[in-house]
């Protein structure tokens, strides 16, 4: 008996943290782990984002340079849905509804556990602004970070547009 219960508790405690991790990334503003993209970086287009009418916009920049973590696709997500995907210098854009929201990155691998790369932050957005948030790579994670909107059009720039499509499952 003492032997099941051991067996038990060794087979429970992984999805319990799998489980807890999940949480913790829809919490932060991610989505569905298992959700993945294709990508595909268009170095030639720099398009300004404008906000749409009533809402704000939120532009991401990946900076990952040479160490951009095996180049590997950074997914981003807002109030618990993935909206894109980034890689190397490259950035993306979406609109969203004024007030309070979370916005998240986090590494594509199977070679991590999602929640090791992930990174997120809280945004008030207003509508008809344009907010600018970076990546960057930090010591073993990534970081998200807010960029002054004057540099933002100038990182658009020096960065391609990136076009992300969701895997099929």
């Amino acid at each position: 008996m003492t032997k099941i219960m051991l067996a038990f508790i060794l087979f429970a405690l992984p999805t319990r943290a799998q489980d807890n991790g999940a949480a913790a990334l829809a919490a932060a503003g991610c989505g569905a782990p298992e959700t993945e993209f294709t990508l595909k970086v268009d170095k030639k287009s720099h398009p300004l984002p404008q906000a749409e009418p009533g809402k704000a916009t939120v532009v991401v920049f990946a900076q990952l340079g040479s160490a951009c973590l095996g180049c590997a696709i950074v997914k981003m997500g807002i109030d618990g849905s993935w909206v894109g995907a980034l890689e190397h210098t490259s950035y993306s854009f979406f609109s969203i509804p004024p007030g309070d929201h979370r916005v998240c990155v986090a590494l594509q691998s199977s070679l991590k556990r999602i929640s090791e790369m992930a990174a997120a932050a809280s945004l008030t957005a207003e509508a008809g602004n344009v907010y600018y948030l970076r990546v960057l790579p930090g010591n073993n994670k990534l970081l998200l970070k807010l960029v002054d909107p004057a540099e933002g059009p100038l990182l658009i720039k020096s960065a391609g547009l990136s076009i992300a499509t969701p895997k099929k499952p």
